[in-house]
C-alpha cells in the first residue's frame, strides 16, 4: 500500500476525456497541448536531472531549448528526443498509424521495434510509423484484405515513411496541428478513419454499417459545426444515412 503511494506522489499525471482539450506548463516552461482522450505523464523531479514524458494520443509541444537535458517523448511504437522546438506528436492506441510532425527546429526518433535505427526529421517534415496492431476494434464491418495484410506484417521496418506537413495555401497555417486552434482537419481520409476522429472530438461513439461508405475518402474542415451538422455537411458529398441516439451515431 505505501509503495502505490509513493508511486502516485512520484508521477504526474494530466489526461483529457473525448470532446475536450487541455493546456499543459512543465516545470522546465514547455508548453503541452493535450487533444482529446489523450494522457501525459512525467515524473515530479522533472528537468532536474532530465526531461522525460509519457504521452498517449495526441500531443502539441513547444519545447524550450536547453542542450544540456534533451527533451524525451515515450509513445508506445516510437521515442522522440529534442534539444527545443515544435512538433505535433499523434500516438493514438487505437489509430493505424503513429505520427510526429515537425514545425521547426529539429527531432531525433527512434522507433522502438528497430532501436538502433535513428531517423533525424527537418522542419516541415511528419513521419509515420505503422503501429503493430495487437488487438482490432471494428467499427460494424468487415476490415478490408489490405488492413488484415498491414497488420498482420511482423516487421514494422519496412512500413516507415517521411512525407511533407499539410500547408493551408490561404494563410500557410499546418493542418496537422489546427486542433490546437479547435480545427479538425481532413484530406483524403477514409470516412472510417475520419470517424476514429470524429468520435474523439464529439465524445460520440459511430458504427458504421456501409463499407462502401467506410471506405469513401473524405476531404474538409469541422471547426464550430455539431456532430449532427458535421454529419449532414458530410452528406453533401458522401451518400449515406445516419441515426443518433444520444452519443450513439450508426451510419448506414
Amino acid at each position: 500500500k505505501s509503495n502505490k503511494n509513493q508511486i502516485v506522489r512520484e508521477v504526474n499525471e494530466i489526461s483529457t476525456r473525448p470532446g475536450s482539450k487541455s493546456r499543459v506548463e512543465l516545470p522546465d516552461g514547455s508548453i503541452v497541448w493535450l487533444n482529446a482522450g489523450s494522457k501525459l505523464t512525467y515524473n515530479k523531479d522533472f528537468g532536474k536531472e532530465k526531461r522525460e514524458v509519457t504521452l498517449v494520443g495526441e500531443g502539441f509541444f513547444d519545447v524550450t531549448k536547453n542542450k544540456e537535458k534533451p527533451f524525451i517523448i515515450s509513445t508506445a511504437s516510437i521515442n522522440i528526443k529534442v534539444l527545443g522546438t515544435v512538433f505535433n506528436v499523434k500516438a493514438y492506441s487505437e489509430d493505424k498509424q503513429t505520427e510526429t510532425s515537425l514545425l521547426h527546429g529539429s527531432i531525433e526518433v527512434t522507433i522502438k521495434s528497430r532501436p538502433n535505427d535513428k531517423i533525424i526529421l527537418s522542419p516541415s517534415e511528419k513521419l509515420i510509423v505503422e503501429n503493430q496492431i495487437t488487438s482490432v476494434v471494428t467499427t460494424g464491418f468487415k476490415r478490408t484484405k489490405e488492413n488484415i495484410t498491414r497488420t498482420a506484417i511482423p516487421d514494422i521496418s519496412t512500413l516507415v515513411s517521411i512525407n511533407k506537413l499539410t500547408y493551408n495555401p490561404n494563410d500557410s497555417t499546418v493542418a496537422e496541428a489546427q486542433w490546437i486552434n479547435n480545427k479538425l482537419i481532413f484530406r483524403d481520409e477514409t470516412f472510417s478513419d475520419l470517424a476514429v476522429q470524429m468520435e474523439r472530438w464529439y465524445n460520440v461513439n459511430i458504427e458504421i454499417k456501409n463499407e462502401k461508405v467506410a471506405q469513401q475518402r473524405l476531404n474538409g474542415t469541422l471547426e464550430t459545426e455539431t456532430i449532427t451538422q458535421a454529419l449532414d455537411a458530410l452528406q453533401e458529398t458522401t451518400p449515406f444515412r445516419y441515426e443518433k441516439t444520444g452519443n450513439k451515431v450508426v451510419i448506414y
